[in-house]
């Protein structure tokens, strides 16, 4: 099956999509009355994610199927990618908390 992807919340300004880790999904938020919520996107259409964070914007899914991060400004969430379990995982002091991106860590030898 497959949608277009043209389907947002009615009067709302969508940014900042990122492709889930299975690459079926996108992940974004949108900006609706000065709220921000995130939104996933896949085959079954759109769904609110109800992550339970006034602002939470920024989503990066992963590491791993089925997990998304993402932040507030200040304080970077993680939790299950239906929006579920979310936990606060990282606040930086005086630091602006946004973007979060995953990585993977390269195999390397320590030296004896």
């Amino acid at each position: 099956s497959t949608h277009p992807v043209t389907e947002q919340p009615a009067g709302s300004r969508c940014f900042a999509p990122m492709f889930g880790t299975d690459s079926i999904a996108l992940f974004f938020a949108c900006e609706m009355n000065g709220e921000r919520s995130l939104y996933r996107y896949d085959i079954q259409g759109l769904t609110k994610l109800e992550v339970g964070i006034a602002g939470a914007g920024n989503p990066a899914p992963g590491p791993g199927s089925g997990f998304i991060g993402f932040d507030d400004g200040a304080v970077i969430y993680y939790g299950f990618d239906d929006g579920s379990n979310v936990k606060p995982m990282l606040r930086l002091e005086n630091q602006n908390a946004s973007n979060l991106r995953w990585t993977t860590l390269t195999e390397f030898e320590l030296d004896s």
